[in-house]
């Protein structure tokens, strides 16, 4: 049983994130791991030490560990990973990159 078993995409609303869940924000991924209702909405305490707060009815996508709750940073690190690029994904960019560079290089030259 691999650590990305348990784990799985959620879409839901401020006020049902759960200690525990992942907010991936741009490249980064914040580990929830205080949760306080606040008047109209949820302080979420994040792993970095920032505070998030935001409206009851905000949707979020999120990374849940099945049962919810905290796991270690490993778990997440494991469970987040992006798989290596495939050959024919590293060989369709050497090709544009190649590409490029000659567009680049016939422009310089016919000018």
């Amino acid at each position: 049983m691999s650590a990305t078993d348990g784990v799985h995409r959620v879409e839901v609303t401020a006020a049902s994130v759960l200690t525990g869940d992942v907010l991936t924000i741009g490249d980064q991924h914040f580990k929830v791991i205080t949760r306080t209702r606040v008047h109209g909405g949820i302080k979420l305490g994040l792993t970095s030490g920032h505070l998030f707060v935001m409206p009851h009815r905000t949707t979020l996508t999120i990374w849940r560990a099945d049962p919810p709750g905290l796991r270690p940073r490993s778990f997440w690190e494991t469970a987040l990973r992006q798989p290596p690029p495939s050959r024919a994904e590293i060989v369709a960019q050497v090709v544009v990159g190649c590409a490029l560079v000659i567009v680049i290089a016939l422009a310089v030259v016919l000018r």
